[in-house]
C-alpha cells in the first residue's frame, strides 16, 4: 500500500465539499468524506486501477454516483491527490489541477 499525501488544494477541495454538505445534511457530508476517503483509500492499494487523467501522468478516479473526480499522480512509494474535482465547478478538467 502506498502511503497517501494529499495536496494543499486537494484539502482544500474536501473541506469545501463536506462544508456545502454540511449546509444541506449534516449526514450527508459525514457520507461524502467517508466515501472520498474510502476510495482514496482504495486507490492506495490499487493505484493503477483508474484510467490516466486529462494531464500526462496523472490519473482520474470518477466516483461512481456522486459528482466528484479524484486527480492523482502515482509515486514510487506514495500516491498524491492531487485535486477532489466536482464536475459542474470544473466540467473538462483540463486545466488543473
Amino acid at each position: 500500500m502506498l502511503s497517501i499525501k494529499w495536496t494543499p488544494p486537494a484539502r482544500q477541495d474536501i473541506l469545501e465539499a463536506a462544508k456545502h454538505a454540511l449546509e444541506e445534511d449534516p449526514a450527508k457530508a459525514a457520507k461524502l468524506a467517508a466515501t472520498i476517503f474510502k476510495a482514496v483509500e482504495q486507490l492506495a492499494l490499487f493505484p493503477g486501477s483508474a484510467p490516466p487523467g486529462r494531464i500526462e501522468g496523472t490519473r482520474q478516479l470518477n466516483l461512481p454516483k456522486l459528482p466528484f473526480v479524484i486527480v492523482y499522480k502515482i509515486g514510487f512509494t506514495e500516491l498524491h491527490i492531487l485535486r477532489i474535482l466536482h464536475n459542474s465547478r470544473h466540467p473538462g478538467h483540463q486545466n488543473v489541477p
